[in-house]
């Protein structure tokens, strides 16, 4: 309490003080711009001068005539000076007769840095670079030296022409510092110090430089007043900005002012704090007292002590040790809890729980509450994960499906009731909704498919963990949520079967997989037209055709896995069988080079189905060229040998070879494929990467003349290649291996 009153005390009185310089430095604010509009009226006053203007339009060099009008120009600025104090000298600058002129004098060329030197403390540079910097109107604090007297407050104004392009004359008026100083001292109440400056930290005041503590910066962010510390004095600056250019009006005062009025309050304060702190220890020390046999009492049931000492830690192990033992007796049993939950969630949904209602299932013993008998299963299934959850450690990807379950359920029960449980390799995911109507069947199966996109797009943006969701149809009632888990497994394998990943899948969304007496008629009709281009030896549009029957017919209708395979049987041995009679033995051997059956059989997915039949038909097709006695006339190792004599020429590629040995791309990659176990860029970055390490080891030519001796376009490409190949750098590889 008296901590708050002396707070408090201080508070006001510093609240108050500020309050007081604040206002006496608005009213300087509002003296000093009505001076700063003054100049920029008497300046205006002096553009408007009918001599001045005649002066800014004449041409060098000057008659006689008009060199005697200068004194009438002077004689002008004289009584501005004398009808206004606070202006110190008025000059006028003619830019096409390159001379300034003020009430006393005229200063050419030659005579500029005397003047500045001696009317404003400062070069002409420094005079001349404030009038081309200024665009129309500006104000300055010039710092002549140390000396406050010697610096000015400036005013610029430039005069244009009629047409605005040039600067035909500039007005130059200097305020007189004994004034300016005057009326700094006049606001400046006891210990105060006030000042004027600039954005770029010039200084106008009676002290001879900037303070060390103070920076314009401050302004942006200075809201209130700030507190410093300098030289061990505590001080408060304050500022008010000039509504007629971008200086700010600053008060510095030293914090003692009003900390010298709290003194006595501060005194008595501590001396009532001490009081209390005597009548506080003498309490404690009763009370203490009083309720140390009671504590002395527990701590003897607890353990035996022989001092004061002993009695509290043996008091203090006692209470701990049985904390420990509730929490672990809570920590085992929630997981208890949570083991016969999934057990009984794994066998409910597998369809191992015999039972009509929801009211049957003893759901209080495994705490789970469902609020209706309508449930959605939706079940996840882990596609892709970091290298770190897949590095044979089980731990890992137990976190991987600890995550799955617990984001999935997370989000679930935000809006519905749902129970998670590891199932199959997958995580599923028991949801109890609510539906009146088809119209809420819809926002349901609709608000659920959100909810498993965001999941979805959690687990990938979080922890890299990339899903597959597949969600089943609302069931109702309870007993049959196995059929509801049956259409999500079936969901999730129809994504695997046409090679779709990380989706979500509603069950209803599934094609229809029915297979008509048409569709039946229609598939025999595409399987004699592929049938026929084989035998016609028009491999393209038989390929053709087996695209449209994947697209067309397995994906797009959903044909069964197991029927797609049966297709693909009859249709492969058809083919063979049509290639002509009296050819068995090529026929078997043909059979068992390509083993359509393990092939088609071993095929897990759509995409898989789709590479090995593409596989049997490249065969079929090269055998349909055996039988034809169509000699291949380029071997590989002629392609080879060929490749090896010209791997320096950067233009050596498939279309080039292809159009040397006369044969179609296709069949060149398939050919060098099979045989070197490599496509063309591998092998000759293979070939030209060797002669590379030789040269990098043997030579001291730049990589861009290696480059260019091994059939790269550039060092760049070269380097890329090599990093890929090498795994290091090439010149860190002759920096390694170098000989000598």
């Amino acid at each position: 309490m008296s901590s708050f009153l002396y707070r408090s005390s201080l508070k006001t009185l510093q609240d108050e003080t500020e309050k007081i310089h604040s206002a006496n430095l608005s009213q300087l604010q509002t003296h000093m711009d009505e001076k700063l509009g003054e100049l920029r009226r008497i300046s205006s006053e002096v553009s408007s001068f009918s001599t001045v203007k005649i002066f800014m339009s004449l041409d060098p060099p000057l008659t006689p005539a008009n060199e005697y009008k200068k004194k009438e120009i002077q004689e002008y600025l004289q009584q501005i000076k004398l009808a206004n104090s606070f202006v110190e000298e008025i000059f006028i600058y003619f830019r096409k007769n390159d001379y300034f002129l003020s009430s006393d004098s005229i200063y050419r060329a030659d005579g500029y840095e005397q003047m500045s030197v001696s009317k404003f403390g400062t070069g002409a540079a420094t005079i001349f670079d404030f009038i081309d910097g200024t665009q129309y109107l500006g104000y300055r604090i010039i710092e002549a030296d140390s000396n406050a007297e010697n610096r000015k407050i400036v005013m610029v104004q430039n005069i244009y022409s009629y047409n605005y392009s040039f600067k035909d004359a500039t007005i130059i008026i200097a305020m007189n510092s004994n004034k300016l100083l005057d009326l700094l001292g006049s606001y400046s109440q006891m210990e105060e110090f006030v000042f004027i400056t600039d954005d770029q930290n010039r200084t106008f005041s009676a002290v001879p430089a900037t303070p060390p503590y103070f920076d314009y910066g401050l302004f942006d962010s200075l809201q209130e007043p700030l507190h410093v510390n300098h030289e061990d004095r505590s001080l408060t600056i304050m500022h008010t900005p000039s509504s007629v250019c971008d200086w700010h009006y600053v008060s510095v005062i030293p914090s003692n002012i009003y900390l010298e009025k709290v003194e006595y309050i501060k005194n008595l304060i501590y001396l009532y704090i001490a009081i209390c702190l005597l009548v506080g220890l003498a309490g404690v020390f009763y009370f203490a007292r009083r309720n140390y046999k009671p504590i002395k009492s527990l701590a003897s049931l607890v353990n035996d002590a022989d001092s004061p000492s002993d009695e509290l830690k043996a008091l203090e192990r006692g209470l701990k040790s049985l904390i420990e033992e509730r929490e672990t007796s809570e920590t085992r049993l929630w997981r208890q809890t949570v083991s016969l939950r999934n057990a009984f969630l794994y066998r409910l949904l597998k369809g191992r729980i015999r039972f009509e209602g929801v009211d049957e299932l003893p759901l209080e013993e495994y705490d789970i509450h469902f609020p209706s008998s309508q449930f959605v299963v939706v079940l996840i299934k882990n596609e892709a994960m970091p290298s770190s959850f897949l590095d044979g450690q089980d731990k890992y990807q137990d976190l991987a499906y600890f995550a799955v379950k617990n984001i999935f359920e997370e989000l679930l029960n935000e809006k519905y009731t749902a129970y998670g449980v590891e199932i199959d390799g997958m995580t599923g995911c028991l949801v109890s909704v609510h539906i009146d109507d088809e119209i809420s069947k819809r926002i349901v199966e609709k608000e659920i498919e959100v909810i498993a996109e965001r999941g979805k797009k959690v687990l990938a943006e979080r922890l890299e963990i990339y899903v597959s969701v597949a969600i089943s149809s609302i069931y109702s009632p309870a007993n049959n949520i196995s059929y509801a888990y049956s259409e999500a497994i079936e969901a999730i394998d129809y994504n695997a079967f046409i090679g779709e990943h990380f989706v979500v899948t509603r069950y209803a969304s599934l094609p229809d997989a029915r297979f008509t007496n048409y569709d039946m008629i229609h598939s025999l009709n595409s399987d004699r037209q592929i049938l026929s281009c084989i035998i016609k030896e028009d491999y393209d549009a038989a390929k053709h055709l087996m695209n449209i029957l994947f697209e067309k017919e397995f994906k797009e209708k959903s044909l069964p896995l197991q029927m797609a395979k049966f297709r693909m049987f009859g249709l492969s041995y058809s083919i063979i069988g049509a290639l002509g009679e009296g050819k068995t033995a090529l026929e078997k051997s043909l059979i068992n080079e390509i083993n359509p059956i393990d092939r088609i059989l071993n095929a897990l997915t759509l995409s898989d189905l789709r590479e090995q039949t593409g596989y049997i038909f490249d065969k079929i097709i090269e055998f349909r060229g055996a039988l034809n006695k169509e000699t291949v006339s380029v071997r590989v190792d002629e392609i080879e040998d060929f490749i090896k004599s010209h791997f320096h020429e950067n233009e050596l590629s498939v279309a080039r070879i292809c159009d040397k040995f006369n044969i179609t791309p296709s069949y060149f990659s398939r050919i060098f494929k099979r045989h070197t176990g490599m496509n063309l860029p591998e092998y000759l970055h293979g070939i030209r990467i060797e002669q590379v390490k030789r040269l990098l080891v043997s030579t001291d030519l730049t990589l861009g003349e290696i480059a260019e001796k091994t059939g790269f376009y550039n060092s760049h490409t070269l380097g890329r290649v090599f990093r890929n190949l090498e795994g290091m750098a090439p010149g860190q590889y002759r920096k390694e291996n170098r000989i000598g």
